[in-house]
């Protein structure tokens, strides 16, 4: 009888810690996906900051001595939570499992995790630019996602508590080098700097389920991103005149220091009666720091009527080995 009781008395004690520690891959599965969430999504951040600056020609016209553009763009994204169906990444969670259920609670398709889908991430471009003394040309840029946008769309599918808000902000100064006369193309050389903020939070899918060990588990908690960037950076453009088109090409060198933070907020994984709640009771997290140089090449063609222009141009990124694409309107008094 003693023995009984001791055998119990193990199985008691030891059963439930084992038990524990075998939740515990949980907290570093999730933290692992939020780190991987940050290095794929930063460097197409990174390219949108630097894409849509509605100025292709590489001095102003002229008759020109300020001008207001509007510039919708898109970035194409490949498989960008490609990573989650990698199991042998991850220790215990079904990430994959749990992103796809989660991105279809959203109302949002596979593009983010199929390798053959393509990602496009749209934004629209405020930009006004005016010439200043000594030759000097300055632009301002400015875009933003407002979230009552976000609010909208998870009305119109049903889905509450999302978060997607966004905004940029920048300043190009350049100058003409040379200008635009005879067989000689304009050239002109700039300087720049922009600041993004991007905020991304999203609810667990309530209706995920893992089998482990012959019991279900459970998960909840919201899903919250805040990324911080920062680029700095020089740009050589060069274009030629032919009547009322204007083909032009553009190379950009920016250093670009970007912050990361992911975290599942509010956690907590359930087996039978065991809860998880992160290691040491602290929510799963992740923190990155990304500093690097982007080279950014871009090519394209304005059409001038007038006062209006029109723009098309496409860029591609060595960081991303992606390609955006822009249409500019812009007026110019």
């Amino acid at each position: 009888m003693k023995r009984i009781l001791l055998l119990i008395l193990c199985f008691v004690l030891f059963g439930g810690v084992v038990f524990s520690i075998d939740l515990l891959p949980i907290g570093r599965d999730l933290e692992l996906f939020l780190e991987q969430v940050g290095k794929a999504s930063v460097p197409f951040l990174q390219q949108a900051a630097l894409t849509g600056e509605g100025l292709g020609i590489a001095q102003f016209n002229h008759d020109t001595s300020w001008y207001i553009a509007v510039t919708p763009a898109v970035v194409f994204s490949k498989g960008l939570l490609n990573f989650a169906a990698q199991e042998d990444v991850f220790e215990l969670l079904n990430v994959n499992g749990l992103v796809t259920d989660g991105l279809d609670q959203a109302g949002v398709g596979t593009g983010f995790t199929d390798d053959d889908a393509i990602l496009l991430l749209p934004y629209v471009r405020l930009n006004v630019g005016f010439a200043m003394p000594l030759g000097l040309e300055m632009s301002l840029i400015f875009s933003v996602f407002p979230q009552f946008i976000a609010d909208l769309a998870g009305s119109a599918i049903g889905y509450d508590g999302l978060t997607l808000n966004r905004w940029n902000a920048g300043i190009r100064l350049r100058k003409p080098l040379i200008s635009d006369s005879g067989g000689f193309p304009a050239i002109s050389l700039g300087v720049g700097y922009t600041i993004s903020n991007f905020n991304l939070g999203i609810q667990l899918p309530a209706d995920f389920t893992q089998d482990i060990s012959g019991s279900p588990l459970d998960v909840s908690g919201s899903l919250s991103i805040t990324t911080w960037l920062h680029t700095f950076g020089v740009d050589l453009a060069l274009s030629k005149k032919f009547g009322v088109f204007v083909p032009f090409v553009k190379l950009s060198s920016y250093y670009q220091i970007a912050s990361f933070n992911g975290a599942i907020e509010g956690f907590e994984a359930t087996v039978l009666a065991d809860t998880y709640t992160g290691q040491g009771g602290e929510d799963p997290e992740a923190d990155i720091t990304r500093s690097d140089l982007s080279f950014l090449t871009t090519a394209g063609f304005e059409i001038l009527l007038g006062k209006f222009a029109f723009l098309f141009d496409g860029n591609y990124s060595f960081s991303t080995y992606s390609f955006a694409v822009n249409f500019g309107m812009r007026l110019g008094f």
